[in-house]
């Protein structure tokens, strides 16, 4: 883009009004068509010129000098309207990069352009977890494309409070008939006290330690308490365990640096009532994780997670352990990793909705994770900004008798916003 067009729509974007200021560059005359435009520019200090006293405007101009013009337009972010300023954040993330490259901070500009932003991402799923016509105990083998759209609006109440809301499809087969559509999958409030505590109330995504048992929707009051080093999470609620599932969820962790990544949980079941309308108290499950990264740039990863259920002894655990080599970003192009992890679930063990991609077995299309063991691979790969792979294939997977079970294969591109 031309410096003087460029210039030009800074103009219509800041809606500066300004008065003129005195001929600043001596290129620029009354007779040139961007002359206003790079009058009030200059009058505002959003563009300066060269040490010669010229301005070129006919010369390319770079994203570096158009990131300064942005950052300068900060001052005058209490003089523009509602339309503009979404205009400027736009283009300041846009510019992110070169903006933090000389050390403005993108975050204070988004402080003050409104109280409204929204987000979102969208994932093709490639797969052969398919359940099948009857519901049989195994994988039924037959590979199938999914797609889904998730769309997130957030609202700045006060400078510590915000509220959510997430739209999202779900996921959903190609050649499903009679999907039910869009529907509100997250819907919270936040409200920080202090420094220290964080109050999250409403129907939130919800990952336990990191994510062996349970990684799936939590309704009810989450309390963060802490910092990055050390923090604690109080969470009040309900789970999604094959129905609404009333729980307390007690969590620690620690980080004493940033390699190494230390977590501790307890899930207290509520009791329930039993078909004889008895009480009924379910089992709790006590666990945590560890997660070491290695090397001068921490791309080497040595990970595990267990739990249990509380009186089910050996045969109520469950564990994952391996590791891995690299960093995948979604932001950052060409960035790579590949992991390989041993899963273990015993017959008796609680894994629900886990993060790992282990083979899924459906008993009456309700997906289950017990009695299963074998290995799991999976690489990830940022094919360019925003835009990421990731393949997942296990083998050598066996029921605790050591009984062959069918495999898992599942490849998925994410794209953000």
């Amino acid at each position: 883009m031309r410096k003087q067009l460029a210039v030009l729509a800074a103009t219509a974007v800041l809606g500066v009004t300004s008065a003129l200021a005195a001929h600043p560059f001596s290129d620029v005359t009354a007779q040139d068509w961007a002359y206003q435009a790079v009058e009030r520019l200059a009058a505002e200090g959003v563009i300066e010129g060269y040490p010669d006293g010229t301005f070129k405007g006919q010369r390319n101009i770079t994203r570096y000098e158009m990131a300064q013009m942005i950052a300068r337009a900060d001052a005058h972010q209490d003089e523009v309207t509602a339309e503009q300023r979404a205009t400027i954040q736009r283009l300041a993330n846009e510019f992110a990069n070169e903006l933090q490259a000389f050390g403005v901070r993108v975050n204070r500009l988004e402080d003050k352009v409104g109280n409204f932003k929204f987000s979102g991402d969208a994932r093709l799923r490639y797969d052969n977890v398919y359940p099948g016509e009857h519901g049989t105990e195994t994988l039924n083998g037959k590979s199938s494309f999914y797609y889904r759209a998730r769309l997130k609006f957030e609202a700045t109440i006060d400078e510590k409070t915000k509220a959510a809301v997430r739209l999202s499809t779900g996921d959903t087969r190609f050649d499903e008939e009679g999907h039910s559509g869009t529907s509100v999958d997250e819907v919270y409030v936040q409200h920080q006290f202090g420094k220290h505590v964080l109050a999250t109330v409403g129907h939130k995504d919800y990952i336990v330690g990191n994510g062996l048992t349970y990684d799936d929707s939590f309704s009810g009051v989450k309390l963060r308490i802490g910092d990055e080093k050390l923090n604690t999470n109080l969470s009040f609620g309900y789970i999604n365990s094959n129905g609404k599932k009333a729980v307390s969820i007690y969590e620690v962790g620690y980080r004493p640096n940033q390699s190494v990544n230390l977590k501790g949980f307890y899930i207290d079941r509520h009791s329930s009532k039993s078909n004889n309308d008895k009480t009924k108290k379910l089992t709790d499950i006590f666990g945590g994780s560890l997660d070491v990264y290695l090397g001068s740039d921490n791309k080497i990863w040595l990970g595990g997670e267990y739990a249990r259920k509380e009186r089910q002894g050996a045969d109520g655990e469950s564990w994952i352990v391996g590791g891995g080599y690299g960093k995948a970003d979604i932001l950052q192009s060409k960035t790579w990793d590949v992991k390989v992890q041993y899963f273990n679930f015993k017959k008796e063990t609680f894994v629900k909705h886990t993060t790992y991609d282990v083979p899924t077995y459906y008993y009456n299309f309700v997906p289950a994770h017990a009695n299963s063991k074998g290995w799991l691979a999976t690489v990830d790969y940022t094919l360019t900004k925003n835009l990421g792979l990731s393949a997942y294939a296990s083998f050598k997977s066996k029921t605790q008798d050591n009984v062959n079970k069918p495999e898992l294969y599942r490849l998925d591109l994410n794209y953000q916003f």
